[in-house]
């Protein structure tokens, strides 16, 4: 252990004695992440983060009308959703399945007059399980509307019944009522007359929430440039190999395994530097929001950095040096960058390129960055992370199997 220790502090030193890499890997980003930000920003501009959900108002009641003018016209939840209205409950589901929304809520016929008449009633919503968060935030709200027109529709069945029981409300009576009125909401909290009916909906083609231009360049900035220091790290493999670095230290006790474990720990430790470098810097000077939780945030760069370091370390493996290590990291950065969205928004992309982009780890980062940003859990990365971490390991065991084979260690 102390060995591969050594061999990590030594790379570090090395690394943080490069100025130029400094440049390169913290200050670059930082200035792209300031320009993009800045130069498409009016792409947010029609509403960042606004979810996109269908009503479907089949009831047409006072109590429809209420859900429409005053719950869903609020100025709270106008800056959350992007409300859009089908007569059609089959089209609206369509245009969950399509990924053009997070989630639909149907009124059913003669929802408000069940209501009035004390009858059972529920809505009905369809949420997209590929958006966790956008579902949420949709059932949630109709959640929220259900549970207080039970409470409402409770408490004056109880109190009308409390009055006509005694004639009227006196005040020796006041608090046999209030009990019986507590006793009618605990109830309806445990079995609500008001009820929702929520079915998933997979969509075809899911598209990310839009997250503010600053932070979602920063999300992509961030991810393009881990592929450049995980270059450099593995750039580092070739350069002691061609130098015979590496032939030396095997004649030393040092076991190979000890130099592999080393190397590729000096890749993923650098990495990490790297991405928390920018992340905090980001942070501190655009303002970007990267989750609540740090740990989940550590989770996710880890996944990521696993992902793309294991690819470009697999690449090292097939090529004879580090300049031709660059001639095919660099390009090829350019086009994941691309495909996975850290150049160009994904909400913009053509569903057949959004559905390509999604065989790219920088995709996969990019939505579990996204939905930090959002507010996400752990197990609403369960998908990325998965992806992230399986791409992760076969690819450090083909790159590290590559280095047996071709004898370097």
């Amino acid at each position: 252990m102390r060995k591969i220790l050594a061999i990590i502090g030594k790379d570090l030193l090395i690394l943080m004695r490069d100025k130029t890499a400094f440049f390169l890997l913290l200050v670059m980003p930082l200035v792209l992440i300031l320009v993009l930000g800045s130069v498409f920003g009016s792409m947010w501009s029609s509403g960042p983060g606004r979810v996109p959900v269908v009503v479907v108002d089949l009831d047409g009641g006072e109590l429809a009308r209420v859900f429409r003018e005053e719950v869903l016209g609020s100025p709270e939840i106008k800056a959350s959703l992007e409300v859009s209205y089908e007569n059609d409950r089959v089209a609206a589901g369509e245009l969950v399945k399509e990924g053009k929304a997070a989630g639909c809520i149907i009124i059913p016929e003669g929802f408000s007059e069940k209501v009035f008449q004390g009858k059972e009633a529920e809505l009905e919503v369809i949420l997209d399980s590929g958006r966790p968060v956008g579902s949420a935030m949709v059932s949630g709200i109709a959640q929220a509307f259900t549970q207080e027109v039970s409470e409402v529709q409770v408490t004056s069945e109880e109190a009308l019944r409390a009055l006509a029981e005694r004639g009227a409300l006196t005040a020796s009576g006041a608090s046999a009522v209030v009990g019986r009125v507590s006793s009618a909401l605990r109830a309806t909290v445990e079995k609500p007359l008001i009820g929702v009916a929520t079915s998933l909906a997979k969509s075809r083609s899911v598209k990310e929430m839009v997250v503010g231009a600053m932070d979602y360049y920063a999300i992509g900035m961030l991810l393009m440039y881990t592929v450049f220091t995980a270059m450099a790290g593995a750039a580092s493999i070739l350069d002691e190999k061609s130098q015979r670095t590496w032939t030396r230290m095997a004649e030393t006790p040092t076991p190979a395994s000890s130099l592999i474990v080393g190397k590729l720990g000096y890749m993923i430790i650098s990495s990490l530097i790297q991405v928390s470098l920018v992340a905090g810097a980001s942070k501190l000077l655009f303002g970007v929001n990267w989750g609540r939780s740090a740990l989940l945030f550590y989770l996710v760069a880890f996944a990521v950095v696993v992902a793309v370091d294991g690819i470009v370390l697999t690449i090292a493996v097939l090529v004879s040096s580090s300049e031709s290590l660059a001639s095919v990291v660099v390009p090829l950065n350019f086009i994941l960058a691309f495909l996975g969205g850290s150049m160009w928004p994904v909400y913009l992309m053509p569903d057949w390129l959004n559905a390509v982009s999604r065989i790219t780890p920088l995709r996969w980062g990019l939505s579990a960055f996204i939905a930090l940003n959002r507010g996400a859990t752990l197990a609403d990365l369960a998908l990325p992370l998965e992806i992230l971490f399986t791409t992760g390991v076969v690819f450090m065991v083909t790159g590290t199997f590559g280095i047996r084979k071709k004898g370097w260690a």
